[in-house]
């Protein structure tokens, strides 16, 4: 994404920080999509004639700004020696000498993390399937739901990460020799995949403060930030992705 026409001016939000064989469908009652909200703001000023008007947020962040000499910076911004070492830390680097794929791999992704998820999609699955407004067909795979072992995360996990892409979920477990993928079918049926994956979750929705977006995977960032800090000093250049993350300031 370019931000290079970006106008923080334009961007009424923005201000300087001061500091297997079931077909059937299922749903998404716990899905809800996400929308970007614009509020507008506006303030009512006194005009030289006494009147009041109506001034949006944007004006008068323009009028103030209007005011201002804008200049070229004379100074360098004052940079510190990195005296870091891009390295995993010391107590990693003995054990992973000879290490696998898999022993890196739990090493960010640890045990615990991968217990939060089958603790916390149980606890959804209980939630969901005791709930009295949701309706579910005689026909629904939700009847045959039993609670997800720790061994079947670990499964349904390496799955996700090997998936290539294909058109729908079904396409994976077809018999086909077309698609030549007859791995999945000795790992998981396809009804339970589908299962954990209707009702995975990372946190308890009864809890939710109602004033944090990241809540729901708020836990498992905790743990997986933690984790890389623990493991791994970065090197003195970072890339931060712009098009995830639009900047307004100096690094």
């Amino acid at each position: 994404m370019d931000f290079s026409s970006y106008n923080s001016l334009d961007d009424l939000n923005y201000a300087p920080d001061a500091s297997g064989n079931s077909t059937s469908e299922y749903d998404s009652a716990d899905e809800e999509p996400l929308a970007r909200w614009r509020i507008h703001h506006s303030t009512n000023r006194p005009s030289s004639t006494g009147s009041t008007q109506n001034f949006s947020k944007d004006e008068i962040v323009r009028q103030q700004v209007a005011n201002i000499d804008w200049g070229i910076p004379k100074d360098h911004m004052p940079t510190e020696d990195f005296s870091g070492v891009a390295c995993m830390k010391d107590i990693h680097q003995g054990i992973m000498a000879d290490g696998t794929p898999l022993d890196y791999l739990e090493v960010f992704m640890t045990f615990d993390i991968v217990q939060t998820i089958v603790d916390q999609t149980n606890h959804y699955a209980c939630q969901h399937l005791t709930a009295g407004n949701i309706d579910v067909g005689p026909q629904s795979r939700l009847h045959n739901w039993k609670p997800v072992t720790i061994n079947e995360m670990y499964k349904f996990l390496a799955l996700i990460g090997w998936m290539v892409k294909l058109p729908c979920i079904l396409d994976y477990w077809r018999k086909h020799k077309l698609y030549g993928l007859p791995l999945v079918r000795t790992v998981m049926p396809r009804n339970r995949f589908e299962l954990i994956l209707k009702l995975r979750h990372f946190s308890d929705n009864e809890q939710d403060p109602g004033d944090d977006r990241l809540y729901k995977l708020r836990t498992l960032m905790d743990k997986f930030i933690h984790n890389f800090q623990n493991a791994f000093t970065p090197g003195k250049k970072i890339c931060i992705d712009e098009s995830l993350i639009p900047w307004r300031d100096l690094l």
